[in-house]
């Protein structure tokens, strides 16, 4: 073996190293942004904004009104005041993304936690949050 075998085999290692990197995680299509944005509103009680958030068939099954209401006994049926909005994932799926967020804050100084999922559908160049029939009627699931 010559002296460049070496160098060869060491240069032909480093090259299969390098093109074995893996590529950058891509970055979501704004699902993720959309479910935040929805919460934030939620959580501020800015119910305008919450239903702006909507896909347009919840948005066409309940009008802004009926939402707010809805909404508003949604925040109280948490049974404390979240302050924060937690994504646990949000996993897009073609033009469906299901999103598993928890809601945190404290009741009386002890912490609390709600668990909530939502199914989002994109359409319009959008996503908008696709909500369920009995949206603020539903019993809590507290941790």
């Amino acid at each position: 073996m010559t002296r460049r075998g070496p160098w060869l085999c060491g240069l032909f290692v480093w090259a299969a190293m390098t093109g074995c990197r893996h590529a950058p995680a891509p970055t979501g299509t704004g699902a993720r942004e959309a479910v935040q944005n929805y919460y934030d509103a939620l959580l501020r009680q800015d119910w305008a904004q919450a239903y702006a958030g909507l896909h347009p068939d919840s948005r066409g099954h309940w009008n802004a009104e009926e939402f707010s209401r809805r909404a508003s006994a949604y925040c109280r049926g948490l049974d404390f005041e979240p302050q924060e909005v937690r994504i646990r994932s949000c996993e897009e799926h073609e033009a469906e993304a299901i999103a598993h967020v928890v809601l945190a804050g404290r009741s009386s100084s002890q912490p609390r936690s709600y668990k909530d999922s939502l199914v989002l559908r994109f359409s319009g160049g959008q996503w908008g949050v696709v909500l369920p029939a009995d949206f603020g009627r539903a019993k809590n699931r507290r941790s």
